[in-house]
């Protein structure tokens, strides 16, 4: 090997293996990592600082390599080994953007089993991320396949897998049976996790068929009804409901119904059907509304005053009125100290137009008061306010840049004719739909910059008031103002919470014997008591 090699210069070996290689047979990590230390030793690269070895770690994901660029950053390493350019990685953008970074830091990038050409890179990193791509179309169908004919991955509660085969767990599916029993005669999922919990039934998360870190002994009413709601437990396989978003990604998307896999007759069965039938129509008859609302702007910031957990936000059937509710009341229902200690809660209703109102009423009463206006006047400071935008919009253009620099790369190597025509455009779209973004992003602080020189505070403090009236209270608005708002029924409010928040005698008073809302203000201004009554 030529004597250039012999140097001094800090080394850092990289050894990665990953089952996402999809049956390539490479050696073990220990081998490959063996390999490596010999060509280190047979061109001169005695300095190793450091030897990684990212044992079953995906190409596809580069945060692995993130302890590895601070390394560069500091100047720890001057070359960076591993032993071919799919071992850096199978994603052609993040293994252009991790080269160029080491470049910039002045790390020379070495293989093993193949020369380093900073000018063919970028094709042969296209074609490693091209077999990424391919070979996880072929595992999937392969999986699919495998689904299709019965293969059972993990089996759900009340089952267990024997000779590969799903056969009914001997522990766990008599609860299933019971579970379908007392629903038919007519019990409510509440009703049922109550009953199990009492006669102490295992769990799904106790008596499932595989090892949890974190076992849960309650049962809840949304247990009760995932077991009723499970067609699994008529004899029917259903598999394929979800799929990753991308080869790339590690998310995770729902299967539209026609394109899951159903099996019949796949299992024993632990209810028939016509009961498994006749339970899905009770269940609809009261079935629980959306629990995502589209309008929440308290989201976050109200919270139990007995137990300490969210209100939340529940949806209501035939035009009811919307209302908050305790979270853990919610999901374990009425305190039942027979069940257990702490289990359940008490509802802490808020009915939100009234709690809108209050909260309404109250902001547009301190934002007339003038010494108010005045400690929000003096808070105003313009030269600051101005100064954060202007910081904004030059981190905005250094990102710009970068992207731009990323763009040029990617077109000069276009013109070289390393890059294909088709490449490139898949390539660099992304590229050029950031930049288009960040330069709009640019434009509407350039804006508001020349908009705000013309307006004084006090008419800054007007347009605040005006828009108000004109939204009513938002999310952003009411994090601002308010640290948190606490619920209490009556008798809940302790010495302690007294204390806390620095409340008078007279509002514990209040807060003690009727319940009301504590409302937490960020400083300067003082907490606000609000009785229920």
């Amino acid at each position: 090997m030529s004597a250039e090699y012999q140097t001094n210069k800090k080394v850092l070996v990289y050894c990665r293996e990953s089952r996402d290689d999809y049956g390539e047979n490479y050696e073990r990590i220990e081998t490959q990592r063996d390999i490596l230390l010999e060509f280190c030793e047979k061109n001169g690269l005695n300095s190793i600082v450091d030897v990684i070895m990212d044992d079953n770690l995906s190409g596809t994901s580069f945060k692995r390599l993130d302890d590895i660029k601070k390394m560069m950053k500091n100047g720890e390493i001057d070359i960076f080994i591993c032993k071919d350019s799919s071992r850096l990685g199978r994603n052609l953008l993040e293994s252009l953007k991790f080269i160029e970074f080491a470049q910039e830091q002045e790390v020379q990038i070495m293989f093993e089993s193949e020369e380093f050409n900073p000018e063919l890179f970028p094709l042969i990193a296209w074609f490693n991320e091209r077999r990424a791509k391919d070979d996880s179309i072929k595992i999937r169908r392969v999986l699919r396949h495998k689904l299709e004919n019965g293969l059972v991955i993990v089996p759900p509660f009340g089952y267990m897998k024997e000779n590969g085969v799903m056969v009914p767990d001997p522990n766990a599916a008599p609860i299933v049976k019971k579970i379908f029993e007392m629903s038919y005669d007519g019990s409510t999922p509440a009703q049922i996790s109550d009953y199990l919990n009492i006669v102490h039934a295992a769990s799904p998360s106790e008596g499932h068929s595989t090892t949890r870190k974190i076992v849960n002994p309650i049962w809840t009413r949304d247990n009760v009804r995932r077991i009723l709601k499970n067609p699994v437990y008529t004899g029917t396989q259903i598999a394929g409901k979800i799929e990753k978003v991308s080869y790339k990604s590690k998310k995770y998307r729902n299967v539209p119904k026609e394109n899951q896999i159903v099996i019949h007759n796949h299992h024993e069965a632990l209810v028939s059907e016509d009961i498994f039938n006749y339970i899905q129509m009770r269940l609809k008859s009261f079935k629980i509304p959306s629990r995502k609302p589209t309008f929440n702007p308290l989201s976050g910031l109200m919270f139990c005053g007995r137990c300490g957990k969210s209100i939340v936000l529940r949806t209501r059937q035939n035009d009811k009125p919307v209302k908050y509710v305790c979270a853990k009341h919610n999901r374990e229902g009425n305190i039942k100290d027979e069940l257990r200690k702490n289990w359940g809660c008490k509802p802490h209703a808020v009915y939100y137009e009234n709690i809108k109102n209050i909260i309404m009423n109250y902001i547009c009463q301190f934002m007339k008061d003038e010494d108010f206006k005045n400690e929000v006047l003096k808070s105003i400071d313009v030269d600051k306010e101005l100064a954060h935008t202007k910081e904004t919009i030059l981190n905005l253009y250094d990102k710009e840049r970068l992207l731009q620099k990323r763009f040029d790369i990617l077109y000069e190597d276009k013109l070289k004719g390393l890059l294909p025509d088709f490449m490139f455009a898949e390539k660099s779209k992304p590229i050029t739909d950031e930049i288009m973004n960040l330069h709009n992003k640019i434009g509407l602080l350039q804006s508001e910059i020349e908009r705000n020189k013309s307006i004084v505070p006090s008419e800054q403090y007007e347009q605040c008031i005006q828009r108000l009236y004109e939204t009513g209270i938002t999310a952003e608005g009411l994090s601002k103002l308010f640290n948190k708002i606490i619920v209490y029924e009556d008798h809940e409010i302790t010495e302690k919470n007294k204390e806390t928040y620095n409340i008078n005698d007279e509002q514990y008073n209040e807060l003690y014997n009727n319940g009301g809302f504590l409302f937490v203000q960020n400083a300067p201004w003082n907490t606000i008591i609000l009785s229920k009554e």
